[in-house]
């Protein structure tokens, strides 16, 4: 008995400690294993349903956010001094880590770098703590997390300056409308240009007048000539050559035409230049674009393949995967925030809570957003570790009927649970 009392004491001692931590806001490592031991004695002590319920509730959904980007930045991460301030803001800020924490990986997957990019635009901009300009900031720190390099020379573009350049761009009111509704993680694959300032500011100026519309920008792409070979007869296939080593900026791509990679990369960035969504993805022997042809709905333009076998393009960050489709997919998911959000912190607390529940809170985070693929995925390997047959035949099923529409995706998953051994 007294064994028990023992056990109960330390299990509110350390709840107690979480709440004492998160007024605190100390990221330190000792306090992040004081988060991790409080949530684990609190996700033991019941059924998955009180795992689900609390992860779901306001204050246990920000304290798995907390607890999870913690997670992610890494000891290294969470002792940096120059992001600390910026850090402490977001563990207080649920908007903000909500933000960041569900529009997708950064760059790179570093989330201590992403956390340093975003330190710096805020050092700058205080008004990048709000509104607007804080999911352009959120995105620019995710975009960069890892170096963008100017398709023209090669050289990093400054993510301050490119955050800054978007905030005045559409308070000159030179973006499309569309601009201010997309999310962070839509946001991304605009920002993340790598067109450079000056470029996307020749693209608005040099556009043909008819394609000045939001669902024809994209069409710009074919403003480039198609060409194998320049006027001296050099071929395309020697780099810089072709364009005589000039930097290969939007202004000589139309100047001198191209093939597939700069009719795709001209697409891409004049779509941009707008506050258009897009990205080059590649095909077989191939360059197209991605691109919103209308809010939230994605197209392939300069197509050849079609889109299950478009692949990302190298320098860009895809969710989930490399296949084309997973942009649809995240795009689907994010269309309901609230509930992919959700299913993000059943996913957070599922590696918390015991290994007899964590089937169980999968199951409700794949119920929460059905095209949250990480769910499924983390799903599909908790059952196929520890489930029988018939529950990895039953989640089978329940794969193929989420995933009707997308083939590649339902094949993926249901794989590992096809090939699992009999018990």
């Amino acid at each position: 008995m007294r064994l028990k009392l023992l056990v109960c004491g330390l299990g509110l001692l350390l709840i107690g400690s979480l709440h004492s931590a998160l007024a605190a806001d100390d990221a330190g490592s000792d306090a992040f294993a004081v988060r991790t031991e409080a949530l684990m004695a609190r996700f033991s002590k019941g059924p998955p349903k009180s795992i689900v319920s609390y992860a779901k509730s306001p204050p246990g959904a920000l304290a798995v956010m907390q607890w999870r980007l913690l997670c992610d930045l890494g000891e290294s991460g969470r002792a940096d001094p120059e992001t600390s301030a910026t850090l402490a803001w977001l563990l207080k800020d649920k908007v903000a880590l909500e933000l960041f924490v569900t529009s997708g990986d950064p760059a790179g997957g570093s989330w201590s770098s992403a956390l340093a990019v975003l330190s710096k635009i805020i050092e700058q901009e205080k008004q990048a703590k709000d509104g607007l300009s804080l999911r352009i900031a959120l995105a620019t720190a995710l975009s960069f997390a890892q170096p963008v390099a100017a398709m023209a020379d090669g050289k990093s573009i400054d993510p301050i300056a490119r955050h800054a350049a978007f905030v005045q761009w559409d308070k000159a009111g030179v973006l499309f409308a569309t601009f201010r509704d997309l999310s962070v993680w839509e946001l991304r694959y605009v920002v993340g240009s790598w067109s450079t300032d000056s470029e996307l500011e020749w693209a608005r100026a040099n556009i043909k007048t008819e394609l000045r519309m939001r669902d024809k920008v994209g069409e710009g792409a074919h403003m480039v000539k198609y060409a194998d070979v320049n006027s001296n007869g050099v071929s395309v296939q020697r780099g810089k050559e072709f364009y005589d080593n000039k930097p290969m900026t939007m202004a000589i791509m139309l100047e001198y035409g191209g093939v597939c990679g700069a009719i795709s990369r001209f697409g891409t960035s004049m779509s941009q230049a707008f506050g258009v969504p897009a990205m080059p993805v590649g095909q077989p022997g191939h360059c197209a674009f991605l691109w919103q042809k209308n809010p939230h709905e994605w197209v392939l333009n300069n197509d050849v393949s079609g889109m299950d076998l478009s692949t990302c393009h190298d320098g860009i960050t895809m969710p989930w995967g490399r296949g084309a489709w997973c942009v649809l997919l995240m795009q689907a998911a994010q269309s309901d925030r609230g509930g992919f959000v959700r299913s993000e912190n059943l996913r957070a607390a599922a590696k918390l809570a015991p290994l007899a529940a964590r089937t169980k809170v999968l199951e409700r985070a794949c119920d929460e957003s059905p095209m949250n693929y990480a769910a499924w995925h983390d799903c599909v390997t908790a059952v196929k570790a520890s489930g029988t047959p018939a529950e990895c035949e039953s989640l089978a099923a329940a794969v193929t009927s989420a995933f009707a529409k997308c083939a590649l995706a339902r094949d993926l998953l249901i794989a590992p649970l096809v090939a699992a051994p009999s018990r």
